[in-house]
């Protein structure tokens, strides 16, 4: 039984180093592709505001922020849960993480409405990457479009 149980923990270490993430940048990405795809309607409101977010957060160019959205994609359509990614997002800077949290809140109001999945999911990330609750209304105040 103790050697079915260290075999199966190594085979999960094994898989799960091979299916690292190999950055920031991606994960960052795909929890917003994530974030796009929780109320079940992925705009095209949506994309754009996130290929304008990674090509600011990340200083890229069009084309590389093209293939970076594509990849996310990729990774959001085969993710189980945001942990894997959120543990890379949290290795940036406060700051960073506060503009990422920003982020999300843009792309959830850029389809004009905020569903509850998609608050419930900013709040999760944010949680995870270990951003103040008080930073984290910040950002959904900044992120609100101007009336």
């Amino acid at each position: 039984m103790l050697k079915a149980l260290k075999e199966f923990l190594q085979a999960t270490l094994e898989t799960s180093s091979e299916g690292e993430l190999p950055n920031v940048e991606l994960a960052a990405t795909t929890l917003l592709v994530q974030l796009s795809q929780s109320d079940n309607q992925q705009s095209n409101a949506e994309n754009a505001v996130i290929l304008r977010k990674i090509k600011r957060l990340f200083e890229l160019d069009d084309k590389e922020a093209e293939n970076l959205f594509l990849q996310a994609q990729t990774q959001a359509n085969q993710a189980i849960s945001v942990f894997d990614f959120t543990r890379h997002v949290k290795e940036l800077d406060y700051q960073l993480r506060y503009q990422f949290t920003e982020a999300l809140w843009k792309v959830a109001y850029a389809d004009g409405v905020i569903d509850p999945q998609e608050e419930a999911l900013i709040r999760q990330v944010s949680d995870l990457i270990y951003l103040s609750h008080s930073d984290f209304l910040k950002a959904k105040m900044s992120a609100q479009p101007s009336a």
